[in-house]
């Protein structure tokens, strides 16, 4: 077969890196560990980048396509995406690479009085970046809570005002973690936790719990921060939480971020 000439070989005189070039929106089959169930099969977005040198006119943009499809229907374990990052920076001759991918994750819940299963669904994202020999992992979750404001309960007679929440965790892992793990720990500090489904008596419930644990946004992240501090299993995290205010027209947001030396 006759060689095919690929001009992106050819130098450039500009004399500009370009700092990220890649393929985005690639959808992909891929498994993620599954504390009860070894692993849940999820469909990712990928996007995946590289850095390009000034000398370099372009980048291979198959040889993404090739190096993800190889990881199709892959259990996602730490040490399976740093050989991404790894083959990833082999096969595009490149020291800097920067992959994310973001997923549903699914978690079964079970209604605190009736017991009724349902499953609650959460956003997910896996970040990966290498530079030279170096690389770094984050996992990145969206947990959707309860909280009541204690002001409000201080200063009302009967009620307090409510809001639903985003708490969003960022953990640099040293070891295996699941996303259960963070799920349950953003449920736990916050006023209450939420189902997909509920009853009469599992709605009583968690209104009265919530009521009974009032949480400003500020408690919500100091509280977590303080377990993801004692965790040993992490070399840096973030924790973030956003109020959907209901008597506002705002939200409130507060954050706590500990990066690794």
């Amino acid at each position: 077969m006759k060689k095919i000439r690929d001009i992106k070989i050819n130098g450039d005189d500009r004399n500009l890196s370009i700092d990220r070039v890649g393929v985005t929106s690639v959808l992909l089959p891929l498994k993620v560990p599954d504390r009860t169930r070894r692993f849940q099969v999820i469909t990712a977005m990928v996007n995946a980048y590289i850095g390009l040198p000034y000398h370099e006119r372009g980048a291979h943009m198959s040889r993404f396509i090739e190096v993800l499809n190889d990881y199709t229907n892959k259990i996602l374990t730490l040490r399976r995406i740093n050989s991404l990052l790894m083959t990833m920076q082999k096969k595009l001759h490149a020291e800097d690479i920067y992959f994310d991918m973001t997923f549903i994750f699914f978690k079964e819940k079970t209604a605190p009085i009736t017991k009724y299963q349902s499953l609650l669904d959460y956003q997910c994202k896996i970040e990966g970046q290498r530079n030279n020999k170096s690389s770094r992992v984050f996992l990145i979750i969206n947990v959707p809570v309860l909280n009541l404001c204690p002001a409000s309960k201080a200063i009302s007679r009967t009620s307090s005002h409510n809001q639903r929440a985003v708490v969003t965790i960022t953990i640099e892992p040293k070891k295996t973690t699941f996303f259960e793990d963070l799920i349950e720990l953003a449920e736990k500090e916050a006023s209450a936790e939420l189902f997909a489904l509920l009853k009469l008596e599992d709605e009583k419930y968690i209104t009265e719990m919530s009521y009974e644990n009032p949480k400003f946004v500020e408690d919500t992240v100091r509280d977590i921060a303080l377990k993801l501090a004692r965790d040993d299993r992490f070399k840096s995290w973030s924790v973030s939480c956003e109020n959907q205010e209901s008597i506002h027209t705002h939200n409130v947001y507060a954050k706590i971020e500990r990066k690794s030396p």
